[in-house]
């Protein structure tokens, strides 16, 4: 038996395993935990503590490499969240405001009376982030299938990306009959220095059509998200 074709068997083996391993447990949103893929700034928490170095995008929980400064890589946009992050402003020894992360307030932009996509800023003892949240897959895992979905985020200087995804998500894509996951889009990051120091700027650009078993997958993962069945990992902004 050549290598190849024991290791066939051995796959086949371990998936007649799996099918037999039964579906008693529940498991519920509570249970899922979706983690983000974020760029690594000089003060991020991976790089202080030798995990991963400026620059690079990195999944928050199992710290995967996906890319860098110098190698953007593909993802196919499934879903999209906006959200206020809320610090207090806290005054230190030498009378500087420090931000302290306070909550997350979910964006709600229909006309109503929890409408809150007008907040400002800024405002008494308060800062706010706009922040724009996107479900997505990545290629290379929905190849291998059983992809499971990251979130990217884009806020302050990396906002103007969100809004480009969104637009291409929810307008050219309307606009063409086509679904929010049609198009492959190719996240970047840019290394931007001024006043407040270096830090990552990131980029989304269209790449190309997504197959049909990416779309596929992305709309069983949209049914799940929009169910509330997907909870996404807070740490590691």
């Amino acid at each position: 038996m050549t290598q190849e074709i024991k290791v066939q068997a051995e796959q086949k083996q371990l998936a007649n395993l799996a099918s037999e391993w039964g579906g008693g447990q529940v498991v519920t949103h509570n249970d899922i935990v979706i983690s983000k893929i974020l760029p690594l700034n000089h003060m991020s928490e991976k790089v202080r503590d030798g995990q991963g170095k400026y620059g690079e995008f990195r999944d928050t929980f199992s710290n995967e490499l996906f890319g860098n400064l110098e190698t953007p890589f593909e993802v196919i946009p499934v879903a999209m969240e906006k959200k206020w992050l809320e610090f207090d402003l806290i005054a230190g020894k030498s009378g500087t405001k420090k931000r302290e992360f306070k909550r997350v307030v979910r964006i709600v932009d229909i006309p109503g009376p929890d409408f809150n996509d007008n907040l400002p800023y800024a405002e008494e003892g308060i800062e706010r982030d706009r922040c724009m949240d996107f479900y997505v897959l990545v290629p290379m895992e929905v190849a291998k299938g059983g992809a499971i979905p990251y979130v990217v985020s884009f806020k302050r200087t990396s906002l103007r990306a969100g809004k480009k995804l969104a637009t291409q998500m929810f307008i050219r894509n309307s606009a063409a009959k086509k679904s929010p996951a049609a198009v492959v889009c190719t996240l970047s990051g840019k290394s931007i220095q001024n006043d407040d120091g270096e830090y990552v700027v990131q980029d989304v650009v269209p790449s190309r059509e997504a197959t049909v078993e990416e779309v596929t997958q992305a709309l069983s993962w949209y049914r799940k998200i929009v169910a509330g069945q997907t909870v996404v990992q807070e740490t590691g902004e």
